[in-house]
Parts: structure tokens; sequence; C-alpha cells
């Protein structure tokens, strides 16, 4: 009886070794697809979506193409027409659901302001534009903000600035060249700019002065919750983080990361050649699925979000919902 336990409890450990033999020699799993899906694709050669944003889960817009934009109401993705010759929209803020602003470039030098009252996108009053009698702006407009309707900045290339007061669009000083690709703020006294050779710009509500960034890569994303707690994206995988006195240094990704939006401090996306979410603790790749198989996965042009049950982005001719 003896011999007969010790043999079974000699075969039961060499089969409990073994299982867990395997499992420690077993390949890491290949990582998850989480929640991203597309949910909208359209047709159209060579034209590509640029963005997303919206005022509300059932009030959404994406755009880039031409004269071509997609709106969700809630139910539904729908095109809508944009009547003016515009070779992309670039970026859009807004107040409310009829009272959003697009920045565009009809050409290669040129910038457009578009406005939408909520029936139709139109082409800003040229009463409202920096130069009276004009169509256009003579530099492509990249960035756009806004604390209230009275209160929107935008800006560019070449370190273009203008604000609009609820009443004109006016030039205003940068004291920089270099190009701004976006733009956020808190207040009326506390607006951000980023963009080209680590130029970090400050609107203290009366003048705009560049903010040592301690990088000379390219910025191209800003988003934040709170004045002493935002971050700054950009090529090679760059994060600065700002903490209301300095801004700190973080490397995520070898690939450049070109857009931030969150909806609060501990559930932020970053995005551009890959797709990454910061908790509050820590950052961690997300996939987004591309073609056959897990291992392929792709980033987002932009996402955003006002919950985390409604989180959008961007791609190709593709709209994902994580």
């Amino acid at each position: 009886m003896a011999k007969k336990l010790t043999a079974f409890l000699l075969f039961t450990g060499i089969v409990i070794l073994g299982i867990l033999t395997a499992l420690e020699s077993r390949p890491e799993p290949l990582p998850e697809f989480k929640k991203w899906e597309v949910v909208y694709s359209y047709s159209s050669t060579g034209h590509t979506l640029n963005g997303i944003w919206g005022t509300a889960a059932n009030d959404i817009w994406a755009y880039g193409p031409y004269d071509r934009m997609f709106h969700w109401d809630g139910t539904a993705w729908t095109e809508v027409s944009i009547p003016i010759a515009t070779s992309s929209i670039e970026s859009m803020w807004g107040n409310s659901s009829d009272d959003i602003w697009a920045i565009g470039q009809p050409g290669r030098d040129e910038g457009e302001i578009l406005h939408w009252d909520g029936s139709a996108w139109l082409k800003a009053s040229t009463t409202s534009n920096p130069y009276p009698g004009t169509d256009y702006l003579a530099y492509p407009l990249l960035g756009i903000w806004g604390n209230n309707s009275d209160d929107i900045w935008i800006v560019g290339e070449f370190g273009k600035i203008i604000h609009w007061n609820g009443n004109n669009w006016t030039i205003v000083p940068s004291n920089t060249d270099k190009s701004l690709f976006e733009v956020w703020g808190f207040s009326n006294n506390d607006v951000w700019a980023v963009g080209d050779a680590g130029c970090i710009m400050h609107w203290n509500g009366s003048a705009w002065s560049e903010i040592q960034s301690n990088t000379t890569e390219r910025l191209e994303g800003i988003w934040g919750s709170a004045a002493n707690d935002f971050w700054v994206c950009g090529n090679t995988g760059i994060l600065l983080h700002r903490d209301g006195n300095n801004f700190s240094l973080t490397d995520v990704s070898p690939y450049h990361i070109t857009s931030l939006w969150g909806t609060g401090n501990n559930d932020i996306w970053g995005t551009g050649f890959e797709v990454y979410h910061w908790d509050g603790n820590e950052w961690s790749k997300i996939y987004v699925p591309a073609g056959e198989g897990p291992a392929t996965s792709i980033g987002l042009e932009k996402i955003w979000a006002c919950d985390t049950t409604n989180v959008w982005g961007v791609a190709g001719q593709n709209i994902f919902r994580y």
C-alpha cells in the first residue's frame, strides 16, 4: 500500500512539474486588440481623414478630405458636403452644436476659416478676416482652440497666431517664426501653443512668450485637464508633462506621437504611428486592428472622447470606436 502511494505521489509530482515547465516555456501571448473596431468606412481614392472632434456623444464630426465631412448624430454617420473648395480640413473646435469653427487649406500656402451654424458650413465672412477683401489667409492654419465663443485662438505656419473676440479675427504677434501646430488653454490668460524645434509658446493675457521645453524635437499635440497637469507630444515618441512649474520629459515610443486627447487626468490618449493610453500611472500601448492577425496594428490620426465609453478615432478612410 505504501509503495502504491509513493508511486502515485511521484507520478503526480512529475505531471505537475511538466505542467509548470510547459507554462514557463510557453511563448508570450500576442497582444489583444482591446475594443478598437471600425464602425464606418467610405471610399475615395487618396482622400483620407485628418481628425475627429465633437461637442457631445451625439454630435461628432470626422473631417479631412477636400469638400467632405462626416457627422455622427448618436445613431448613424452621414456625409455632409462643404460647398467650399478646400484641399483639407486640419482642425476643429466649437462652443456648441450650432457654433463650430474649422480651419482648412484651400491651397498649398493658404489658410481658410469655416463656420457651422447648425445647418450649413460657410466660409467666415471676409469682414471678419485678418485680410479684408480676400477669401483666404496667406499661410496654412493648423490648430484651433477656444475658451468660449468670444475667445478663440488659431495657430499656423511661421508662428502665425490669430484671435477671435466675438466680432473680428485679428492677428496677434506671436514673438516666434517657428510653425505652430496645436493650441490649448485653460482660461483667457493661460493659453499654450506648440510647434517646431521644441517651441512652446504661452499667452498670459497680454503677450505670447516662449517657454523652455528642454527639447528640440518637433511638438505637435497638447492636451490637459488642468493648468498644473497637462501633456505635450511630438517626434520620436516624446512626451512632456507640465506640473505647473516645469516640463518633465518622458519617452514612451520610438515613433512620432502627433495628437493627444483625454477626458481627465487619468484617461488620456496619445496617437500617431502607434496608440498609447495614460491611466494616471503609466503609458501603455493599445493595439488597433489592421488586416489579418493579432500582430498587425496601426496608429490613428486623431482621437476624440467625451467620456470613457465614447472614444473615437480616425485613420485612412475609416472611423474607429473604442
